[in-house]
């Protein structure tokens, strides 16, 4: 199945980095009319940035539903003759949620370069109180590019809360083209948030030598830097796209556009029908929009489906119908809200047979679930089908079950064991693959505190043992730098446990592996089952069907039982190994 919402959001990711830029690159001369002011011109919350110099926003011009509405202090728009425009926003106190949010989008025709800045004031409730803007609203762009205050900034305690003062963001630089942004906040207040009057766009033509490189298709999960990075042929490369300090791990929307639909009046509210089918038997049903537009995750890799947009059930079939068959390049990254790091080890090819390819649907790898939303638990369950939850943290930190519905697993592999993974904890080894040798059945999320080391050496494992290439299984590994868990490089961990695997015996990596396995007291027979669930075409099973197929999630019909540790999750005792100081991983 998939996730959809409706959002503003969710154009081209496009955010430029150092591999986009080259050295001769410049920014422009300001432009003659430098320092004049050009209101947006707002359609549907949107607009176009055609030329140098600085672009108002008029606060109230951006989409706010989305915004958590508090009884006591709601979000409206307010006339008051000293803010720009006569009118402000004055928003609500929010919660803390990257669904919440108020939003935005604008067209730039250039490649530029923006300083943002924004106009605040006080509110009533916390006249008397500094506020530290950096734990205030923060500015998302394309859903994977935070904008950082230029300086530290706080508005000061002042009676006067008609008195605007204006915060200054960090230089970033964009690609021309659509783009989105998002205004959250960081942290929830008890006094609320500041007004907003105006948000700036000051733009700097850039010129020079400009490398063009290849932009995100519409069907494509990716984000622009996660493609970059994928289609770059060093994989060490990735430090220029991600450095594992910010949350950009989460995959581009796939967007249903129908606002140019001929037939289609207008409503309170929209609805979206998806099938795998032209008919449209047994479609899935999105409803509740609030634009002729949704957004859709967590769908598979190479998948192909139907949808159309309208008013209603009743006359829905009356719509233009739209096909699109997404691009298969692997990982399938998940978007579960409150995670991070989350993503399916299908859609990699494996040379075990000819043509053959992992299933998706089976596996998942990712951080710790402690800060899962309920929305996060629906995706988690509902979108991706997970049924089984196996926690490989420090033995202190294992305080499941976190979803309802999901079994939860514990076996504890100490931090600061990272020289002895590859040798030691057989009996967790044995145990955790003995339940993803059931994968077909129940789905598992596998995830330590990072979803990265730990993690990495029982998902590297797994991918080996299934026959998918090095590259691949590198740039899974890589990929956690899109999370914001860290750095993490080949040399070390990653390398060591690709050299290890030659001290068993086989022809290749993937019957080294199974040996590995087998050492590790996994009987051949589980290790073959393994096999013959997650490879299609493997000895001679090419019928069984890709989990989650005609909008079914993955392990759909399986016992929804909860185990804390103890009974089915009961924690085992580990072999002794010296504990060292807790790891990111």
């Amino acid at each position: 199945m998939m996730y959809g919402k409706t959002k503003t959001a969710g154009f081209l990711s496009a955010v430029l980095t150092a591999a986009m830029l080259s050295a001769a690159m410049t920014a422009a001369a300001p432009a003659a009319s430098d320092g004049e002011v050009t209101r947006a011109n707002v359609t549907s919350y949107s607009f176009v940035i055609d030329k140098e110099g600085v672009t108002r926003l008029e606060a109230e011009d951006t989409y706010t539903r989305n915004y958590a509405i508090a009884d006591d202090n709601k979000t409206v728009i307010v006339e008051r003759e000293d803010a720009s425009n006569g009118k402000f926003l004055a928003a609500a106190e929010n919660v803390v949620s990257d669904s919440h949010c108020f939003e935005f989008r604008f067209t730039l025709r250039m490649n530029a370069e923006i300083v943002l800045s924004a106009a605040y004031a006080r509110t009533e409730r916390w006249k008397n109180n500094s506020k530290d803007m950096s734990r205030s609203y923060t500015y998302v762009i394309d859903g994977e590019k935070t904008v950082g205050l230029s300086s530290g900034a706080s508005l000061k305690p002042d009676s006067d809360i008609t008195k605007w003062e204006t915060v200054t963001y960090d230089k970033f630089t964009l690609r021309k083209g659509d783009h989105s942004v998002k205004v959250m906040i960081t942290e929830r207040s008890s006094v609320g948030n500041p007004n907003i009057d105006y948000i700036d766009f000051d733009v700097k033509e850039l010129t020079g030598d400009y490398r063009e490189l290849e932009s995100v298709a519409d069907n494509d999960i990716h984000t622009q830097q996660q493609y970059n990075f994928l289609n770059d042929e060093e994989l060490e490369d990735v430090y220029i796209y991600a450095d594992g300090e910010a949350e950009l791990s989460r995959p581009k929307a796939i967007v249903c556009d129908f606002s140019a639909d001929a037939g289609i009046g207008t409503a309170d509210a929209y609805i979206v029908q998806k099938s795998a089918s032209a008919d449209f038997s047994d479609p899935v049903v999105i409803t509740g929009l609030a634009e002729k537009r949704c957004e859709l995750y967590n769908l598979m890799l190479g998948e192909h489906f139907y949808w159309r947009g309208g008013t209603s059930e009743d006359t829905i079939g009356d719509s233009p119908v739209h096909e699109i068959t997404l691009n298969d390049q692997g990982p399938r990254n998940c978007y579960v809200s409150g995670v991070t790091n989350v993503r399916d080890i299908g859609g990699y090819a494996s040379d075990l047979v000819e043509g053959g390819t992992i299933r998706q649907g089976l596996y998942y790898r990712g951080a710790n679930l402690n800060s899962i939303t309920q929305e996060g638990k629906a995706q988690l369950t509902d979108d991706l089908g997970v049924r089984v939850e196996i926690d490989v943290r420090d033995r202190d930190q294992c305080k499941g079950p976190y979803v309802d519905g999901v079994e939860y697993y514990a076996f504890p592999i100490p931090s600061g064991t990272e020289s002895s993974r590859f040798e030691a904890f057989a009996d967790e080894y044995r145990q955790i693959f003995e339940l993803v040798a059931n994968a077909d059945e129940k789905p598992v999320y596998l995830h330590c505190a990072s979803g990265a080391d730990r993690t990495g050496i029982i998902t590297f494992m797994l991918l080996t043992v299934c026959g998918a290439g090095y590259e691949d299984i590198a740039r899974d590994y890589l990929f956690t730098n899109f999370s914001n868990q860290g750095p993490r490089g080949l040399q070390g961990e990653f390398d060591n446990w690709w050299s290890k695997l030659d001290q068993f015996e086989g022809e290749s990596k993937a019957d080294r592996a199974k040996n590995w396995m087998i050492s590790k007291g996994v009987p051949e027979e589980q290790v073959e089952k393994i096999r013959g669930i997650f490879v299609t075409g493997y000895a001679g099973d090419e019928s069984r069907e890709e989990p989650g197929a005609a909008g079914e999630a993955p392990g759909a019909g399986a016992e929804a039982a909860a185990n804390g540790p103890g009974a089915a999750g009961e924690i085992p005792e580990a072999e002794t190994v010296a504990n060292g100081p807790e790891s990111a991983g």
